[in-house]
């Protein structure tokens, strides 16, 4: 009798105790400068094996009291509901009015770090990484500390392939925390609840994140090592919580469900790649599945099957990953999940081509290339560069090898330019564009939005009875026959959202006599570059003697040779400026140096042509093609197809010209700019924009429906790690104001032919499947048919000189032989090729 009162005993003789507080670690807040420490602290409490609790796992309902401390106010818990439902807009919307309610630290604190888990879940990962740094500020106003934010950010960046980023955040963590571990015994109820559950998640996240990132790298032994000591702590959690005693206080949270789930998924996998202890690994996977069960979520299966045939392959086990490969896409496929299915299907195809299985490994990858191209817009541009080891770029390069056996270059031709199109589709999918007189295009955005709804509604929790895939499955044929019909009147616009491309042959129409195409291959690390060089009547395969890394690091050196630096020059559009007259001797033998050696890099033989276009692969983007010594003209396009969809008549009359806009003392002045704005004002018989007229509301005043050239004359900043953040500076309000490539996207400036006179104007961010993102590309979405712009900056008057004749051709629509003749003049005049190598043309001319 007195045993079935002793619980109850402890129970009263706890809570009439004194309450207590939990030692916490002494380093509490952390920075991107503090020391990242890569110590593994080994658990050495002995503590009892923790299954599945028959305790009730969800979030906190209205009126209740969280982990953190914090009452659920009816916003919260609208948002708890939506983010477990898996509608990430009415639980970004349910954020947004709860913020607006509440000025607590604490509080606004949660609803940034809500929003993260939320962004992350609907695939946005740049909105994921801008919100997660707010909640590091957050964090340390509402309590002094910022570990959980800080383990959070690791996760981000783990799903974004930057696995230095994750691992620095997740050992500053681990560094701040210390040897502190989750107690494991209480004299009586803790005091400071909040603290220990947030330090213990931070904990937690941070080990369950490293044992992902080494997993994704193939590191299995470290992988390994983490995930064994993640599961011990997650252990010791549950232990606590199922005390008869402790748990009265202490309560399970999702998190901590999919967390132990994801470890243990990585746990069994690691032992399985490393060919050790299979019953452990058994036991380990059903566990995963257990927990992933509890939680209903509907990815948990595929996941853990998806990670074991990983783990398979990695071991050698090739049969018994095609048959698991196979296992994760029948759930894959029934659920609807079809941004699993793609990456699956390749993960598989890898499989089928370690077998010999040629045949069926190439199915499999056309079948991953097709879902994938069915995915984009809609797909809204997964957060995970690499989910299950597997990338978008994997099946291009793959695809390519299979074309290039069997000397298929039709349909070579056809994988390299869907994979363009998809790339610049995927880039936009999260960006709203102003299209407001297009029906049609509203209506594929609505859709869009439902599209992506019901995909994560079939990965939502408790979602598998539901008949998603059909759903999904007839939306998106629906989607389909409202492309058509943008695609017939405007394929230009139908590119935003839709992937169109032509064929090799409807292409090679479009070259003229004297004309050529070079379309450089996508090639794996360490292989040499290939290009098709393509003419009217012929294509064939050549290779360069390089690497693209090899490429990478001669054009590394050609930029370091001209000085390029970090300070402004006054007066002068640019950062190093490169003239005539300051060039030392010593300077020009080690710029011709390089010169010659990248010369000899590019050398290629060509028939005899005048125009030469280029479809550049990842360095080549930044390649000087004037430097190269060519007599002929060089353009640059983003794809082959391009000259089928912009080789059409002109519709737009005049110039508008703009120069040195007032920038307040917020940037240097311009003279040089604007003595050329003047000249070329004369050249076009027009009026320039200049000081502080230079405003976005006159420039698209002026422009109105459109115009043949807009040329702008002005300081350009671009940034590599967000260059939808690149920006051209006009004025406003007395101010200097950028005009970034993302709000050129949304309301593009149309003009057939677009100048930009100003520095780094030609640099982008290689994206995805090689799409190249920058100020480029954004006009190219307003219909512009050439783009010219420069890689480095370059002195007043050298850029005076080149522009003036230039655009004598330009006028006349002849931009490719208004480039060669400005290259040639200056070269003629004793510039430096550091001046007119600068200048790059993209696009093809005005019929």
């Amino acid at each position: 009798m007195s045993r079935l009162y002793l619980p109850l005993i402890l129970v009263v003789l706890f809570f009439c105790g004194c309450a207590m507080k939990v030692p916490m670690p002494t380093t509490k807040i952390i920075d991107d400068h503090s020391l990242a420490q890569s110590k593994l602290n080994v658990y050495n409490h002995n503590i009892p094996y923790q299954s599945v609790s028959n305790k009730s796992v969800s979030m906190p309902k209205e009126g209740e009291v969280n982990a953190y401390g914090i009452i659920v106010t009816p916003e919260l818990a609208l948002a708890y509901g939506a983010y477990l439902g898996g509608d990430g807009e009415e639980a970004l919307a349910a954020l947004k009015k709860a913020g607006e309610s509440s000025s607590d630290d604490t509080f606004l604190w949660l609803v940034s770090f809500l929003k993260v888990k939320i962004y992350m879940m609907m695939g946005l990962s740049a909105d994921a990484l801008q919100e997660v740094n707010k909640a590091v500020e957050l964090e340390v106003a509402y309590s002094g500390s910022n570990l959980n934010s800080y383990s959070l950010r690791g996760e981000v960046k783990v799903w974004l392939e930057d696995f230095d980023g994750a691992e620095k955040d997740f050992f500053k963590v681990l560094t701040a925390i210390g040897d502190w571990e989750l107690p494991t015994s209480y004299m009586g109820p803790p005091t400071n609840m909040s603290e220990l559950f947030s330090t213990t998640t931070a904990q937690l996240r941070s080990y369950t994140g490293l044992a992902a990132l080494y997993q994704l790298q193939g590191k299995y032994h470290e992988a390994l090592r983490w995930s064994e000591q993640a599961e011990k702590r997650y252990n010791a959690i549950y232990y606590v919580v199922n005390h008869p005693v402790y748990g009265f206080y202490m309560h399970y949270h999702l998190d901590v469900y999919y967390g132990r789930a994801m470890n243990l998924t990585f746990l069994a996998s690691s032992l399985t790649a490393l060919s050790v202890d299979s019953p452990r690994a058994q036991m380990a996977y059903d566990e995963a599945l257990h927990f992933f069960d509890v939680i209903q979520y509907a990815k948990g299966k595929a996941t853990v099957l998806a990670f074991r045939a990983l783990a398979y392959k990695q071991s050698g086990q090739l049969v018994k990953a095609d048959k698991t490969s196979l296992q994760a896409l029948d759930v894959s496929i029934k659920s609807g999940m079809l941004d699993f299915v793609w990456r699956i299907e390749t993960l598989r195809g890898q499989v089928l081509l370690r077998l010999g299985r040629m045949q069926a490994a190439e199915q499999s990858y056309r079948r991953a290339f097709k879902t994938l191209n069915y995915l984009s817009s809609s797909l809204q541009s997964d957060i995970s560069k690499r989910t299950f080891g597997i990338g978008k770029n994997d099946i291009t390069l793959q695809l390519v090898q299979f074309d290039m056996q069997k000397n298929d270059l039709p349909t070579l031709f056809s994988d390299l330019e869907i994979s363009r199109a998809r790339a610049f589709v995927d880039i936009l999918a999260n960006r709203s564009l102003d299209q407001v007189g297009n029906a049609k295009l509203k209506k594929i955005k609505a859709l869009d939005h439902l599209i992506m709804k019901q995909r994560l509604l079939n990965s939502a929790r408790g979602s598998t009875s539901r008949p998603g895939a059909r759903i999904v499955a007839k939306q998106l044929k629906h989607r389909e026959a409202l492309v058509e019909k943008i695609h017939k009147s405007n394929p230009e616009l139908a590119s935003v959202v839709s992937i169109w491309t032509t064929t090799l042959g409807e292409m090679q129409k479009q070259l003229n006599v004297g004309e050529a195409m070079i379309y450089f291959l996508p090639v794996r690390a360490g292989k040499s570059m290939q290009f098709l060089y393509i003419t009217r009547d012929d294509v064939a395969v050549h290779s360069l003697k390089v690497t693209e890394n090899a490429l990478h690091h001669q054009l590394k050196q050609l930029r370091s040779a001209l000085g390029y630096g970090d300070e402004r020059a006054g007066g002068k559009r640019g950062i190093q400026i490169i003239d005539k007259s300051t060039v030392s001797d010593s300077h020009k033998a080690t710029l011709a140096t390089i010169v010659g050696r990248l010369k000899r890099t590019m050398h290629f033989a060509t028939d005899t042509i005048d125009k030469l276009y280029v479809v550049p692969y990842a360095s080549l983007n930044f390649l000087p093609w004037a430097l190269l010594g060519k007599d002929y003209a060089v353009s640059i396009l983003p794809n082959g197809s391009w000259l089928n969809i912009h080789k059409t008549p002109n519709h737009y009359q005049g110039a508008v010209i703009v120069g040195d806009p007032n920038f307040a003392g917020e940037l240097p002045q311009l003279e040089g700019a604007r003595a050329e704005a003047k000249a070329l004002a004369a050249l076009y018989q027009t009026s320039a924009l200049i000081g502080a007229d230079a405003t976005p509301e006159n420039v698209r005043k002026k422009i109105g429906q459109g115009v043949a050239t807009l040329h702008l004359a002005t300081h350009a900043v671009f940034y590599k790690d967000a260059p939808l953040n690149s920006a051209l500076f006009l004025t406003k309000n007395q101010h200097a104001y950028a005009l970034t490539a993302e709000k050129l996207y949304q309301k593009p400036l149309r003009a057939e032919l677009v100048v930009l006179s100003a520095c780094e104007t030609g640099m982008g961010e290689s994206q995805g499947d090689n799409d190249f993102l920058g100020l480029t590309r954004s006009f190219y979405l307003g219909g512009s048919k050439a783009v010219l712009n420069t890689l480095w900056p370059v002195d007043d008057e050298g850029a005076k000189l080149f522009m003036l004749e230039f655009h004598r051709y330009a006028i006349d629509g002849e931009y490719a032989k208004g480039w060669l003749a400005a290259k040639e003049l200056l070269k003629a005049q004793g510039y430096s090729p550091a001046v007119y190598g600068a200048f790059v043309l993209n696009g093809v001319d005005r019929e």
